[in-house]
């Protein structure tokens, strides 16, 4: 047994718990049989790419399981291109900055937030933007917003 095989054995029954299946159930959904499971969560066996296909369809962080880094995923993308004069992309950049706060924070998309946090913790922002924006700032933007 290698310190990697270890390694990767013990992560692999981390995301196997964190999905709440036991190592029979997982094994039948991996393709695979029990004993074999019980290798590759030991560290005895390494397991192949197709294996790792599998158990990623069943919601397995690979990346994780093999390099011991989490990745976060996250719910909103950073536009490719967006106008901060238009008021959904503005929202939309806020929104996404407002959740690169969480993520840096060690919180984890869908679980310790919704879509709809985002979208209210964005508020105040596009708020204040708003305010900045009737009071002359349009102009240089090139935007005009109507009085509400």
């Amino acid at each position: 047994m290698s310190d990697f095989g270890q390694e990767v054995g013990a992560r692999l029954v981390k995301e196997r718990e964190r999905l709440g299946l036991s190592r029979v159930r997982f094994a039948e959904l991996a393709g695979v049989h029990t004993n074999t499971q019980a290798n590759y969560e030991s560290g005895k066996r390494i397991a192949d790419a197709a294996y790792f296909d599998t158990v990623r369809s069943l919601g397995v962080n690979v990346e994780y399981v093999m390099k011991g880094q989490l990745v976060r995923k996250r719910l909103i993308d950073m536009p490719e291109t967006y106008c901060s004069d238009v008021f959904s992309d503005y929202w939309l950049l806020m929104a996404y900055h407002v959740e690169q706060s969480l993520l840096d924070g060690g919180a984890e998309a869908g679980k310790d937030y919704t879509f709809r946090d985002l979208w209210e913790l964005a508020q105040p922002f596009v708020k204040l933007n708003l305010s900045q924006l009737r009071l002359g700032l349009n102009d240089k933007l090139g935007c005009l917003l109507p009085d509400s």
